[in-house]
């Protein structure tokens, strides 16, 4: 069971549950990354490639662009302002939010469904895959349900209600793979995997909505309304803004890249990076900004919120390194084992993909630095500059259709690699010029001076670690190399490493 809500007699102290909190979000990230790598192998060995190409243009290009183009910023203004009035026990402000919000998202999941009924012929032949009609309509009402259940997940989170979102999502991940193991082993598989998918996110929409029901709504309706109604107008400014960067999110994006690859070289090319992209879906699940993310994200902006913007920036220096501690590793070590990580613990068909993923690993780090840089500028309540820095996206379709039917699919992924730095060093001028927050870029430069250190011993080593087992102790060895370097030249200030000590139970952190 769930730790009950704070009653109105009682002050809410977000910062007295963060230590258990973290651990389930942790857990919650460990045991989905699990499972997805699971079921990830179980799809590669029952698809085809051109099958487990169509699979990934659905369910990774699809439903990511969908959750930013039918949100229309409401998700975001949920993440920003939940925790807000969450600190302040404001929580009728947080139900009529809350309610308008699924208002909202229900019109347009139900417009998503009805279009996707109907055109969905158009829409099969536009993706070049035809004949899949009928899974796109099984597909539209799965992603329909999706986009609701993200609202109940913003709200947990932003009451940090972090073991529901464990419980949940665990329950759904055991009932996923169990249905999944099922679906590919009948005569359909791809189909049958479509319909298993789309029923568990209609079943995760129950299950989250039965938690509200018996958790959250009770505590809200002991709270007395308040005489003064909801900010609304700083809640629609707020939306419209980060919606109008949403839509820039979906330029950017690599769900967008699967839209290119498989418009212009077709089921193959899109397989292909459809792995190469799963891989480094995988990979993102044990970043920082990932694994605690559903804690990081309400807690900065319950500390640093309208009244305390000035002092975001130790927090945003310090999730920034944190972040990239682990980032750089992770996509160095990527890079360098590409080929033998897909043929050894993915599936050797796909082997064509190494070159793909060796440079998508160089590209994790900065997609890592997102969240940190979002957070920031959110918490200052400037969206629009985010917006900005997404037109870099316009330039990645630009390009990518001028280069990759004549060059292939790494057009894609090196057009993917330049725009994103892109937009990195147009977030970075906006944080410095806008916010005037100082980046401890000598901090970064010294983490990346060891991450490079750590490339050049590693990288004679890479025949030794051959087959599953040796790969697999690759993964140990050179993140304690990388760890090794890191103590002796020191990244963090000495009052970062106590901030973060004084969090432990052993002052641990000696970065």
């Amino acid at each position: 069971m769930a730790e009950p809500l704070e009653t109105v007699a009682t002050p809410v102290r977000p910062r007295r549950r963060v230590v258990q909190n973290t651990v389930f979000s942790a857990l919650t990230k460990a045991q989905g990354a699990i499972l997805s790598y699971i079921t990830t192998l179980i799809l590669l060995h029952a698809l085809s490639v051109e099958g487990y190409g169509l699979y990934s243009v659905l369910f990774v290009g699809v439903v990511a662009n969908l959750s930013l183009l039918l949100r229309f910023g409401i998700a975001n203004v949920l993440t920003r302002f939940i925790p807000e009035y969450y600190s302040q026990g404001n929580f009728r402000v947080i139900a009529r939010l809350f309610s308008m919000a699924n208002l909202i998202q229900t019109a347009s999941a139900a417009l998503l469904a009805v279009i996707a009924w109907i055109f969905a012929p158009q829409l099969a032949t536009l993706i070049r895959f035809p004949g899949s009609e009928n899974v796109l309509r099984i597909f539209a009402v799965g992603a329909a349900a999706y986009l609701l259940t993200e609202n109940f997940r913003i709200l947990f989170g932003g009451v940090f209600q972090q073991r529901v979102i464990l419980i949940v999502n665990f329950i759904y991940a055991v009932i996923r793979l169990a249905a999944l193991y099922i679906a590919t082993r009948t005569a359909d598989p791809l189909f049958s995997v479509m319909i298993a998918e789309s029923a568990l996110y209609v079943f995760l929409l129950a299950a989250y909505y039965i938690a509200y029901r018996l958790l959250v709504r009770p505590r809200i309706e002991e709270h007395p309304d308040h005489e003064i109604p909801p900010p609304w107008r700083r809640f629609t400014r707020y939306a419209g803004l980060y919606y109008l960067n949403e839509l820039g999110l979906t330029l950017i994006n690599q769900a967008t890249d699967l839209f290119i690859v498989s418009g212009l070289l077709g089921d193959l090319a899109v397989g292909l990076y459809g792995l190469a992209n799963r891989i480094l879906q995988l990979a993102t699940q044990v970043l920082p900004n990932k694994v605690f993310g559903d804690v990081i994200e309400p807690l900065f902006f319950s500390e640093y919120g309208e009244a305390r913007k000035q002092e975001a920036q130790f927090g945003f220096n310090m999730f920034l390194k944190v972040t990239l501690l682990t980032a750089l590793p992770i996509g160095i070590w990527i890079s360098l084992m590409g080929r033998p990580l897909i043929v050894e613990l993915f599936d050797a068909r796909y082997a064509d993909a190494a070159m793909i993923l060796t440079v998508s690993g160089l590209i994790l780090p900065m997609i890592a630095m997102r969240m940190p840089l979002g957070l920031i500028l959110q918490n200052a309540e400037r969206p629009d500059l985010l917006l900005i820095a997404k037109l870099t996206g316009v330039l990645k379709i630009v390009l990518g259709l001028m280069l990759v039917r004549q060059w292939g699919v790494m057009a894609m992924v090196w057009v993917t690699f330049s725009t994103t730095l892109a937009e990195l060093i147009v977030n970075f001028s906006f944080v410095a010029t806008k916010l005037h927050v100082r980046t401890d870029f000598v901090g970064l430069l010294r983490l990346g001076i060891n991450s490079l250190i750590a490339a050049a011993l590693f990288y004679p080593l890479r025949p030794f670690f051959a087959g599953r087992i040796g790969v697999i102790i690759s993964i140990p060895l050179f993140a304690a190399l990388y760890l090794g370097i890191n103590l002796l030249h020191k990244t963090f200030r000495a009052e970062e490493r106590e901030f973060i000590n004084s969090k432990m139970p052993y002052p641990l952190w000696k970065f």
